[in-house]
């Protein structure tokens, strides 16, 4: 079960932001990959640093989401064995 849950959470990608700005974090909440483009860049320094928090809020958040989810089957899992004990 630990092996499932730790495969779940390594292999679960979740992206926030836009197509010019992406985040996307794995299911443990640790960032994978960022994507800004040179126009992201264009549009000023505010706007940018506004777009990289929104973008890693939107996946952090849904990253967090997958993450509880997991451990909830797993914990379903096991409440599952111990009935069969």
């Amino acid at each position: 079960m630990r092996e499932n849950l730790a495969t779940a959470l390594n292999n679960h990608r979740s992206t926030g932001g836009t197509p010019d700005c992406q985040i996307v974090h794995d299911g443990n909440c640790i960032v994978k990959e960022v994507k800004i483009t040179d126009s992201a860049i264009a549009e000023g320094k505010e706007k940018l640093e506004a777009a990289v928090l929104k973008a890693w809020g939107e996946s952090f958040e849904d990253a967090k989401a997958a993450t509880q989810r997991e451990f909830q089957a797993l914990q379903k899992g096991v409440a599952e064995e111990m009935k069969g004990l």
